[in-house]
């Protein structure tokens, strides 16, 4: 007979198959009973990251995208997914600010860890600040925290190793973290025998900056998706048009909060990024 263990374990390759499996979808009179499961691209991203780790061990997963299109769930799904799946994990989850976190990020894996099927929920324990594990000799090594940060103290990411097991880490918001907070975070894709799942979102607000090295310098090393709230089930699409339509489709307020596109042209920045990498391209006569 299969154990809840055996099912958990089962997933740990598989965040998509954990979220179908661990939520009430479509359950009658259920807080779910209207849906069937993820978004298109919310699915798409769970695939690709369950496939990247099971293919090497690590992942480095960036998202960049128009408002509303349902980040800070996909976000909790992950951290449920990585600490329900593999014993003794360790996390950390992090924002531009820290009123992101409490007034966003937590809130919402707080709405889906109480949606978990109860023998999962029941393994853990939720705080304000934390999810860890409902043993007591386990609760200091397999929990996830919401840390904050400063350019001047990034030692909660510096410490984040664990051999042998599983290391998990979300950037909410991601364009306003400052690079130190990148450049420590690193570290931990280097560590040997040990599963890493790195996953940044954030609106494109900034053109400069780790985040948008996502998709410039860095891409080699990152999985990356921009997605236009407009292609997202849940968003108002009147609402968005109407914006579109107020500031234009190629301003730099519609690529950042609607079509997932980083801003042309910093406010300091004498000439457009995009003028710059099409110079870059051509072949100098």
């Amino acid at each position: 007979m299969e154990t809840l263990a055996d099912k958990l374990a089962s997933f740990k390759h598989d965040p998509y198959g954990f979220v179908m499996w661990a939520f009430p979808w479509g359950v009658e009179d259920g807080p779910l009973s209207s849906e069937t499961g993820p978004d298109n691209w919310q699915k798409h991203s769970l695939v690709s990251i369950g496939k990247a780790i099971a293919k090497t061990g690590k992942v480095q997963d960036a998202v960049a995208s128009g408002k509303g299109i349902g980040k800070s769930c996909e976000g909790a799904w992950l951290i449920l997914w990585a600490i329900c799946t593999m014993s003794r994990t360790r996390g950390a989850v992090t924002a531009n600010t820290f009123d992101q976190i409490r007034t966003k990020t937590w809130p919402e894996l707080a709405k889906w860890y109480h949606m978990m099927l109860p023998p999962v929920r029941e393994m853990f324990t939720f705080s304000a600040t934390a999810i860890h594990s409902s043993q007591p000799e386990y609760e200091k090594t397999w929990r996830i925290d919401a840390v904050s940060w400063s350019v001047n103290n990034v030692e909660a990411f510096a410490g984040l190793h664990n051999k042998g097991r599983r290391v998990f880490v979300l950037f909410d918001e991601a364009s306003a973290i400052d690079d130190p907070v990148w450049d420590t975070t690193d570290g931990i894709m280097s560590d040997a025998d040990t599963e890493v799942i790195w996953a940044v979102r954030g609106n494109p607000t900034r053109n400069t900056g780790r985040f948008r090295q996502c998709w410039g310098r860095q891409r080699g090393l990152w999985q990356t998706r921009r997605i236009d709230a407009r292609e997202v089930k849940i968003t108002d699409k009147d609402k968005l048009n109407e914006q579109v339509a107020l500031w234009g489709e190629d301003s730099d307020y519609v690529r950042k909060y609607i079509k997932g596109e980083f801003p042309v042209q910093a406010s300091s920045q004498f000439i457009a990024s995009d003028v710059v990498e099409a110079a870059m391209a051509r072949r100098p006569e």
